[in-house]
């Protein structure tokens, strides 16, 4: 049974996110959306993950070789968000609908709790950990958006928001995934559990520092 996605608005968290939003720089000329408009934004989300939902929870736990830990996962849609979140899956109801998915399908990866190998630790161990965290997150997110969607223009949209992050290390890691390609890493660095039980559910500790 595939996992229940529950998109709606969140009024106590747009509460806190709203007003720390208004008070960033990049905030200083953005409307805040009427109800209305936020309720009309959420019907979009919907109706645009609706028809991917199956494919992409299925090849999300094919490539990770994971059944996908979480059997419901909620998505809070507030006024304004700053950044993106995997524990908690926060989106601003000023992102447009590709971006959306993008952004969504991203933090789904994230939350699958996927392992790498140890050819993987040995070729890229020195890396950040921040970049080395996405390079399977990104190689995984091309092979959804290509082979599967069959909507490469979401790869373009994930790496113009990699450009306007603080750190160029997602950058850099779409870079590495380009060099070594998605699918070699795919099929060589993703990590199969030997415990069945691992294929149900990661360490809690998997979350630690993936962001």
């Amino acid at each position: 049974m595939k996992p229940k996605v529950n998109i709606r608005y969140n009024p106590n968290l747009d509460e806190v996110f709203k007003p720390f939003c208004l008070s960033l720089p990049k905030f200083k000329d953005y409307k805040i959306p009427t109800q209305e408009e936020i309720d009309k934004r959420i019907q979009e989300y919907k109706d645009a993950w609706s028809p991917i939902e199956t494919v992409v929870f299925s090849t999300i736990e094919k490539k990770t070789h994971r059944k996908f830990p979480y059997s419901i996962v909620d998505v809070s849609v507030v006024s304004a968000c700053h950044r993106q979140y995997s524990l908690a899956i926060v989106i601003g109801a000023h992102v447009k609908v590709g971006d959306f998915l993008n952004r969504f399908i991203h933090e789904l990866v994230h939350k699958s709790g996927y392992g790498w190998t140890k050819e993987f630790t040995e070729k890229f161990g020195k890396e950040p950990k921040l970049l080395k965290n996405h390079i399977i997150v990104h190689a995984l997110l091309e092979h959804i958006f290509t082979d599967v969607l069959k909507r490469p223009e979401l790869i373009e949209i994930n790496k113009k928001s990699c450009l306007k992050h603080e750190t160029d290390e997602y950058t850099q890691a779409w870079k590495i995934v380009e060099e070594v390609g998605y699918k070699k890493i795919l099929d060589t660095y993703v990590k199969k559990p030997r415990n069945l039980f691992l294929r149900f559910r990661p360490s809690l500790s998997y979350f630690k520092d993936r962001r």
